[in-house]
């Protein structure tokens, strides 16, 4: 039993690497940053992320819709500062080789009247 979950977790694993990101829709929810990590080369998907936020977090998009949509991918929100200005971060563990390194992917949204203008995404 031991040996079978074993098993079916590195399939798993491996078939995350190399499947493509989703295209987003309004249907598919929100990749989390979480599973986007398990991907053999995460940094080199900044771009596609970036692409997937846009998609599901379109200008216009209440903040409190916004927030959830992070939470639910695994980013913790703060509270809107005076300008409007939000900043959700996902912290977490890259395990590459045989080796162990702290990650973040960071989205900073820009906010009028409790709505997305904009944001930015940086992973470190």
């Amino acid at each position: 039993m031991f040996t079978r979950n074993i098993r079916f977790f590195a399939v798993a694993s491996a078939m995350l690497s190399i499947a493509p990101l989703a295209t987003a829709s309004a249907a598919t929810p929100l990749r989390s940053f979480g599973e986007i990590e398990f991907r053999s080369d995460p940094a080199s998907l900044v771009d596609e992320v970036r692409a997937d936020l846009a998609a599901h977090m379109p200008t216009g998009t209440s903040l409190d819709t916004a927030r959830a949509m992070l939470k639910d991918a695994g980013a913790k929100c703060r509270p809107a500062s005076a300008d409007g200005a939000v900043r959700c971060r996902y912290y977490g563990i890259r395990v590459h080789g045989d080796g162990m390194e702290p990650v973040s992917w960071t989205v900073d949204l820009n906010t009028t009247d409790n709505m997305v203008q904009s944001f930015t995404l940086v992973r470190q």
